[in-house]
């Protein structure tokens, strides 16, 4: 069989139909519901996938915030500890400092007034 230009027009206005028979119509249209069913399954079960990795993703920031927490007053404890440990230092070598000013005008004995 030969075709020709004046068989199929090839212009812009053109509209080329194919019209199939019915029982291929119906046989198309199950299977576009087959693909559409699949889709709709597989769609659901990523979205379910997704949702369960995001309530693990969820829970797994809320351990870790209320670590963090923990950590921060932990630390806040720590660090007054060390500041109130820092301070007895400092007070104890102020005390041993003013300890020795004492001793060394002690040691001298008594200072004769000064003359005037």
């Amino acid at each position: 069989m030969h075709f020709t230009a004046d068989d199929l027009p090839l212009d812009e206005e053109t509209n080329v139909c194919i019209t199939l028979p019915t029982y291929f119509t119906e046989d198309f249209a199950q299977l576009r519901a087959t693909v559409t069913n699949i889709l709709r399954k597989e769609i659901q079960d990523q979205k379910a996938a997704l949702s369960t990795e995001l309530d693990a993703l969820r829970k797994e920031v809320h351990d870790q915030k209320a670590a963090m927490l923990e950590f921060r007053a932990e630390s806040q404890e720590h660090y007054s500890t060390l500041r109130d440990q820092l301070a007895e230092i400092i007070a104890y070598i102020n005390r041993g400092r003013d300890d020795k000013k004492g001793e060394m005008s002690s040691s001298r004995g008594r200072q004769p007034p000064p003359d005037d």
